[in-house]
Formats: C-alpha cells, structure tokens, sequence
C-alpha cells in the first residue's frame, strides 16, 4: 500500500545573474504516494562498493512518476533527480520498474555540497 507522501524534484533550469553566471536551479516539485521499503543488505553492499550508500526504495505508480517529467525547450524529457521524504532529499541512484505497473527508486541522502 502506498501510504507515505513524497515529492519528486525535477530540475528545470538555471537562473544567471546580469554577467550571465549561474546562480540557482529551478526545481519542480510533483508529490504523489509511495510505499517505503529499506534497503536489502545484499543491495546496499552492492552499492556500497560503487560509492553510493542505498538509504530507501521508494515504490511508486508509473504513472505518477509520469506526472514528474517534464519536457526541455529541445523537447527533451527530464526526469526527476531526487525524492523528497520527511524533510530530506535522496538522490535517485536507479529506477527499476515491476511486474505490478510499480517503479522501484533506489535513492541514497543527496550530499548537500555536491547534489543540492
């Protein structure tokens, strides 16, 4: 049962200052309904060899996932990069979609210096 409220964050773009630097990202947000589950062992030392520290799967709709994409002005789509969840964002590491219409989002606590 999907029974805890997340919110996918999508990057849309960049805002410049007047010389024309970067200066922030422009994010949306999409919230939906997702069933939380840990991390196995055998998946997060998997993942823990490669450098990524699994903290959840998020198993969400794949339609709802839907709703978070959004299209470049290339007509690229962009998918969301990150899950917000009880105030924290996790990256999202990998998507792997079920057999039951489900998209499973491996996500491990997005590094503040580095992913925000």
């Amino acid at each position: 049962m999907r029974d805890e409220l997340i919110r996918l964050i999508t990057k849309t773009g960049i805002t410049e200052d007047e010389s024309g630097f970067p200066t922030d990202e422009l994010e949306d947000e999409t919230e939906i309904w997702a069933r939380v589950k840990s991390v196995r062992s055998s998946e997060f030392y998997q993942a823990y060899t490669e450098g990524m520290e699994l903290k959840y799967i998020f198993c969400v709709d794949r339609d709802d996932l839907a709703l978070a994409n959004r299209t470049d002005v290339r007509g690229r789509i962009i998918r969301p990069w990150a899950v917000e969840y009880d105030g924290i964002r996790y990256r999202i590491v990998r998507q792997y979609r079920t057999d039951m219409g489900e998209v499973e989002l491996s996500a491990e606590e997005a590094d503040h210096g580095h992913d925000i």
